[in-house]
């Protein structure tokens, strides 16, 4: 059941600079993150970040696409459809604020929270 997982157990998906596909180097996290799901059942929202690049409005859009892609590769692997939401932050929520390439890249980020 779900209580036996929290949301630090489904690592983040990262992505590539203006990009929302899943990249080839994630697909075992998105494999991995899929089975914890279908063992549990779990309900899960997906949230989609974004680094400060852009205006608010492409960046909730990219946020958005990006919590799509990793929900659409979650129910590609069996996950079940009506236990993922998602929702996105654009770039409202970062995990640092440095204006260096590892800081940009830990924000291009898509997190996953259990739902209760």
């Amino acid at each position: 059941n779900s209580s036996q997982i929290n949301s630090s157990s489904l690592k983040n998906i990262f992505f590539k600079f203006d990009r929302y596909e899943v990249q080839a180097d994630m697909f075992d996290r998105i494999n991995e993150i899929a089975n914890i799901l279908k063992a549990t059942n779990a309900k899960v929202i997906v949230e989609g970040n974004k680094e400060s690049f852009g205006s608010d409005e492409y960046n909730f859009a990219l946020g958005k696409k990006r919590a799509d892609s990793v929900k659409n590769a979650l129910v590609s692997r069996g996950v079940d459809s009506r236990n993922i939401s998602t929702l996105t932050f654009g770039e409202s929520k970062p995990v640092c604020a440095q204006q260096t390439q590892e800081c940009y890249q830990a924000n291009r980020r898509v997190e996953f929270k259990i739902v209760q």
